[in-house]
């Protein structure tokens, strides 16, 4: 069993950088890393040939700025029995692709997993607070069903999703982060939505739980294969565009994969717009951003008929 890397990139080098170090250290090579370069200039293709002697690394370049495009042509253009994806902005514990491979060995009738976060509970706290506060939103967001006091990586009414990333146990998973990896052959079924333009958010979610349903029991999450992910705010979309192509991307989720009530859907909205008036009031956020959303949920409302019929790119941002 072997495994394939897919890395799509736009205009990150320094972060790969780190990632490519990352795979420096690893106690097993995996078989190829697949970068898919967006970039408008040479600094990335620059980057990976002075990894060449050094990394299994396949360098390609998309003109379609697009991550779900990336990966699906990362899926085509691979060859390993498992095709793994990373972000850019991630950094691999030394045994990390080792552990994929043990993962299958301890789960062999597992179709996908996915590894710990290391510095999640870092990110949780810079976004929600500390102390009290977390508390407060959570019980909030539950409310308007954004969250659970649910354990595990589940799929809620809203269709939005939770995760236990604290865990140190294996758990069976009903989504996947894009951080995961896949057998080959799910990819005769799946792919991941290239309706999502630009900046895709929650194409990892869909893929995952797509095969989710149609395979229950088959998804992980599996913690002992460790990396950091750092988030990193380098060629990012403005907070108005990423706000919008969220909510729409969202919708499109709902409506074309979970077998919800939509009511929960939008419920949820409406509890996203006063959990954002909350932060603004206590001088955590911009108040615009709960204008912002205010706004992408009226565009959803006007554009709806064109966006259940799948025309995402009509809507702009």
């Amino acid at each position: 069993m072997n495994v394939s890397v897919v890395i799509a990139t736009l205009h990150r080098e320094e972060d790969l950088r780190v990632l490519l170090d990352s795979f420096l250290l690893q106690t097993k090579s995996p078989c190829e890393i697949l970068i898919i370069d967006q970039s408008d200039d040479e600094n990335t293709e620059k980057l990976c040939m002075s990894y060449e002697r050094k990394l299994p690394l396949k360098y390609l370049h998309s003109a379609v700025k697009s991550g779900t495009h990336s990966r699906n042509m990362g899926i085509q253009k691979s060859k390993g029995h498992i095709v793994a994806f990373l972000d850019d902005d991630t950094k691999l514990l030394p045994d990390y692709i080792e552990q994929i491979e043990a993962f299958y060995k301890e789960f062999p009738q597992a179709i996908g997993g996915m590894g710990k976060i290391i510095n999640y509970r870092d990110f949780r706290e810079n976004l929600f607070g500390k102390g009290a506060l977390p508390v407060i939103y959570k019980m909030a967001a539950s409310f308007f069903g954004l969250n659970s006091f649910r354990k595990g990586f589940i799929l809620l009414k809203s269709s939005r999703n939770i995760e236990c990333y604290d865990s140190d146990q294996t758990l069976e998973a009903e989504w996947l982060s894009g951080l995961s990896w896949y057998k080959r052959e799910i990819f005769s079924e799946f792919t991941f939505e290239e309706k999502f333009d630009k900046w895709s958010f929650g194409e990892d979610r869909m893929l995952s739980y797509r095969i989710f349903k149609k395979y229950p029991g088959s998804l992980y999450f599996y913690p002992k294969a460790g990396l950091y992910h750092f988030e990193s705010d380098k060629n990012r979309l403005p907070e108005k565009n990423k706000i919008l192509r969220k909510t729409v991307y969202q919708y499109w989720f709902s409506y074309s994969s979970v077998d919800k009530n939509r009511f929960f859907y939008w419920w949820g909205n409406l509890g996203e717009i006063l959990l954002h008036l909350l932060n603004a009031v206590i001088m955590r956020e911009p108040l615009v951003n709960t204008w912002y959303y205010i706004k992408a949920n009226t565009k959803l409302i006007l554009n709806l008929k064109k966006i259940q019929a799948g025309h995402l790119k009509s809507i702009g941002g």
